[in-house]
Parts: C-alpha cells; sequence; structure tokens
C-alpha cells in the first residue's frame, strides 16, 4: 500500500522497479497465475456500481505494463488498492490483512490443543498436517 500509494506513472515505475530488481508489491500470487478472480469480481463490482477509482485504475496499468515491459505476466492482489480507495493509510494494511487469516490461526491453535503435548520441541520432519 505504501508503494503503491506514491506512485504517480505506472509505465515509469515498472521500468524503475525492474532495472532496480526491486520487488513489485500487490503482485504475484502462489495459486493464481492469469488472474485473481477474487480481484476481477472486485473490479467488476465497482464497474457495476460506477465506482471509479484511481487506485484500481492505476494498478490495472501497472499489471499490463508489467507484462509488457517483463514479457510475463504477473497477477494483482487487488487488497492495497482497495484500502487506498477506502481512505485506509498504509499504515494499516497488515492490521487488516490478518482478519482473513484469523480464521486459520484459530483452527491451528483448536488442532495444537487438542492433537499435542503442551510445551514441546517439534522438529521440521516431525510435523504433520491434519487439517480439513
Amino acid at each position: 500500500m505504501d508503494q503503491l500509494s506514491k506512485i504517480t506513472n505506472a509505465k515509469e515505475f515498472v521500468s524503475k522497479i525492474l532495472s532496480d530488481k526491486q520487488v513489485f508489491y500487490g503482485f504475484g500470487h502462489k495459486v493464481y497465475k492469469d488472474k485473481d478472480p477474487r480481484a476481477k469480481q472486485l473490479i467488476e463490482l465497482c464497474d457495476k456500481v460506477g465506482l471509479k477509482s484511481k487506485y484500481l485504475d492505476l494498478v490495472s496499468e501497472i499489471e499490463k505494463e508489467i507484462e509488457v515491459q517483463k514479457g510475463k505476466k504477473i497477477v494483482l492482489n487487488i487488497d492495497g488498492a482497495i484500502l487506498l480507495e477506502m481512505g485506509f493509510s498504509p499504515r494499516h494494511g497488515k492490521a487488516v490483512f490478518v482478519i482473513g487469516r484469523t480464521p486459520g490461526l484459530a483452527a491451528q491453535v483448536v488442532e495444537e490443543l487438542e492433537n499435542e503435548e503442551p510445551v514441546r520441541r517439534v522438529d521440521e520432519k516431525d510435523i504433520q498436517y491434519h487439517g480439513k
């Protein structure tokens, strides 16, 4: 969100990031390689209700520009653009992002309490996931 909030020109931004070998924060996903369906739905919803967003427009431009300059598609993670448009500051982004991870963390705690001995050392090779 901090990086995105400072960008004024997509083409120059992508060029600088590539030349400096820096990270494109808010782009790339382990599972979705062509398009993140969640981002697609949010963009479609914004279009449907007539929401114009400088951040959504900017990240869409950046996504296209990355593909042009890098020759490879790196999909957009839309969260930061949406939060900036809603008025959240970059400093508050992580606090919001952790909300979506909370159910998994809670499930891990319950699994540990139900299946493991308290206070123990666990070797990496002995860790098994039993989730559903």
